[in-house]
């Protein structure tokens, strides 16, 4: 949500430590491209004519993006993360899918 005009990030789930020592153990994070998540993420991208694309890998400070469309950065701080919105409701059968169609409108994300 944005407070008093600056973005202060997604609200931090309760169950974060154990989702992060869970992310920990996959050893994604920082891992070497690979070719069918950046395919998927291209699926995406023409499919829904996007022009970016991220599939998000949220740490304790970053997001880190495993693949991606549209986009120079390989991450970007958590607090201007998007896709920590999805860490909540913490049970994985409650979320879904996040649209953010103009972020400038969007009360979670405009200043």
């Amino acid at each position: 949500p944005a407070v008093g005009g600056e973005y202060m990030g997604a609200p931090t789930p309760c169950n974060d430590l154990k989702r992060l020592a869970k992310l920990a153990s996959l050893k994604q994070l920082c891992s070497q491209r690979e070719n069918q998540y950046d395919a998927m993420t291209a699926v995406v991208a023409s499919l829904l004519d996007v022009p970016i694309v991220l599939l998000s890998l949220i740490a304790k400070e970053e997001q880190w993006f495993k693949a991606k469309i549209g986009l120079d950065a390989d991450s970007t701080p958590r607090n201007v993360s998007f896709c920590a919105y999805m860490l909540k409701p913490e049970h994985p059968t409650l979320t879904s899918m996040l649209v953010v169609e103009d972020a400038r409108r969007d009360s979670r994300f405009a200043d």
